[in-house]
């Protein structure tokens, strides 16, 4: 499809796996980061792509088009 351009692309994709310590990427970043670092640095993310002053969506720096985040993310990030 020649008219096609790609903007944009999932960098990466992380499987997730639970046992007893939590959820935790399955590719673990064992000699980086530990467990909760990197799970604070993901969820870190929803409020950034909401669409409010204080995210960079469209009432932000314009940058990125609208993203909807869903109730459940935000009830759990605010919990």
């Amino acid at each position: 499809m020649p008219d096609i351009r790609t903007l944009s692309f999932a960098s990466y994709q992380a499987k997730v796996v639970v046992d007893a310590e939590g959820a935790s990427p399955a590719w673990a970043f064992k000699n980086e980061w530990c467990r909760d670092h990197y799970l604070e640095l993901l969820m870190g993310e929803a409020p950034r792509l909401t669409d409010t002053a204080d995210g960079y969506g469209p009432k932000g720096k314009n940058f990125i088009v609208p993203v909807g985040v869903p109730a459940e993310v935000t009830r759990a990030w605010n919990t």
